[in-house]
């Protein structure tokens, strides 16, 4: 599954329409507001705690199936998809950051950062000029020292770690990336720092960024704001 330039900038890199999800049928249905991200744009996502945030992650990750509604990455249907087909889908162009960051805590800051290089070889062949040079040059470029990179992760603060995260997500210039709360465990002033490296950084390489948190302070950092609201 491949995309030429003009193919990215003439389709959104995310669309949903009349999207409604339930995860067993004694669940309430959850619906969700139709998005447009359009390549290197990103929204901020809010809502309260079981208004379907992670659930509308793992849907546009494709690691649950829509049951109603349209979901779109880089304009390929999410539903007319195998589960195999939205594997690839994700490793190829999508990055993500986990709340709690799913760092793998025997590898080394550097080999953390290149997993997404070693499961997919689109991403592997998108890195500039090599998946070790690109890797130093996003860790140094969210300021994770270099005196680091041959470390375990589990020696670094909870800040470093979370700027690994991100560069791991970055790397190989993935189109979409998806934070679900990524920055719920640091103060006021490390995470509006991350914010804006993040940002510039996927705004650099046209990287749409859906933002989701419950903290409604960090709206200002973004293009768009959308809300979930109680579950139907």
């Amino acid at each position: 599954m491949t995309f030429s330039q003009t193919d990215r900038e003439e389709t959104p890199t995310l669309r949903t329409r009349d999207l409604r999800f339930r995860w067993s049928p004694a669940d309430p249905w959850l619906a969700f507001p139709d998005l447009t991200l359009a390549p290197g744009t990103n929204l901020f996502l809010k809502g309260p705690s079981g208004s379907g945030k992670s659930t509308l992650l793992s849907l546009v990750c494709g690691l649950a199936a829509p049951q109603q509604g349209l979901i779109e990455v880089m304009g390929q249907d999410l539903g007319q998809l195998s589960r195999g087909e939205r594997d690839a889908l994700r490793a190829n162009h999508l990055g993500v950051i986990f709340q709690q960051f799913n760092l793998v805590p025997y590898l080394s800051v550097t080999a953390n950062t290149l997993l997404p290089c070693r499961l997919s070889a689109g991403r592997r062949d998108r890195t500039d000029p090599t998946p070790d040079a690109e890797a130093k040059r996003l860790l140094s470029a969210l300021a994770v020292p270099s005196r680091l990179w041959s470390k375990p992760v589990t020696q670094l603060s909870v800040g470093q770690q979370q700027r690994v995260a991100a560069a791991r997500a970055l790397i190989g210039a993935p189109r979409l990336i998806l934070a679900d709360e990524p920055t719920s465990a640091l103060d006021r002033e490390n995470r509006d720092r991350f914010l804006e490296l993040l940002l510039t950084l996927a705004g650099e390489r046209r990287t749409s960024v859906l933002f989701v948190s419950h903290d409604d302070t960090l709206a200002r950092h973004f293009d768009q704001l959308t809300t979930l609201g109680d579950p139907a």
